[in-house]
């Protein structure tokens, strides 16, 4: 169950009073699979992935059930076996009914830290009068042993 902190940061992320003008809408947190498929996020791993410049992340997306609009503005947070939770904000473009990635970064490199441990993970977008939130949890994984470079090359760290 989410705690009640990671929701309250989602429903209120400014603290103001809500804007009767916004249109909630549906949408589904999930990843984007190795055949490029959307996966929603229903207890299953969550690769934790290291770029080369030493972060830590997880790969999220979004799907819309419905209409929304093409550019959002992403508010989400992580909670990692019932810690504090991580957030953060960033961009989210839509193509159809699909976001791009929706990186969620770790405060620490170290996948020790992380790994076999489960996560909480809740999304709030909003954009142009248009709002929706989605929730999953997974189990953090460290499968792929690449430092990735944002090409669909493999850097191991090993100089190979």
């Amino acid at each position: 169950m989410l705690s009640s902190r990671l929701l309250w940061l989602l429903a209120c992320p400014g603290g103001g009073p809500e804007d009767s003008a916004v249109t909630e809408g549906d949408c589904t947190l999930g990843q984007i699979d190795s055949s490029n498929a959307f996966v929603p996020l229903d207890g299953g791993q969550l690769e934790l992935v290291l770029g080369f410049q030493g972060f830590l992340f997880v790969r999220t997306a979004m799907r819309l059930d419905g209409e929304g609009p093409t550019r959002t503005v992403s508010t989400w947070s992580l909670t990692v076996d019932g810690d504090e939770p991580i957030g953060g904000t960033q961009a989210a473009f839509f193509e159809g009914d699909m976001s791009d990635e929706i990186l969620l970064f770790l405060p620490d490199s170290s996948i020790g830290l992380y790994e076999g441990r489960s996560a909480e993970i809740a999304v709030r977008l909003d954009g142009d009068g248009w709002t929706c939130v989605a929730t999953g949890s997974g189990t953090l994984v460290d499968e792929d042993a690449c430092i990735h470079t944002g090409e669909d090359d493999c850097d191991t760290g090993l100089g190979e």
